[in-house]
């Protein structure tokens, strides 16, 4: 497993699959979002899958993207909800999600991001990390 955030390992202690674990550091060139967008052009859909960093990632972002997902680690809830109120400066969003690699939206239809994290904080829902997807309206 893999991060940019370095207080990421702690964050997991006793919740990795067996065999999963940090090793070892490695020093990396990053750009954000905001500079990749800026040089390249909006994409349609942008994927965060940045174990841990998806907040500092969004917040990069200088204009909406039509579709996001990020990752939704249920003991780390307040992630979320940045996540969620970062795109919701950005534009209005309607939200979904599916427990994790179910690739199944949980919800019938897309939801404000209110009613996204009262979802996520169902127990039933708490049992798994997720994808949230971020649909932009209108």
């Amino acid at each position: 497993i893999s991060s940019l955030k370095l207080d990421w390992p702690e964050k997991l202690t006793g919740r990795l699959s067996r065999g999963s674990g940090f090793s070892e550091g490695v020093t990396v060139a990053a750009v954000t979002l905001g500079d990749l967008i800026a040089k390249h052009g909006a994409p349609k859909y942008l994927k965060l899958d940045i174990e841990g960093a998806d907040v500092e990632a969004l917040a990069t972002l200088r204009r909406p993207v039509d579709v996001v997902s990020f990752e939704h680690v249920p003991h780390l809830a307040a992630q979320t909800a940045e996540a969620v109120a970062i795109l919701a400066q950005l534009a209005p969003y309607r939200f979904n999600y599916f427990p994790r690699e179910s690739h199944r939206f949980r919800l019938a239809s897309a939801v404000g991001g209110e009613a996204l994290l009262a979802e996520l904080n169902e127990p039933s829902a708490r049992k798994w990390s997720s994808d949230v997807f971020a649909f932009r309206s209108g």
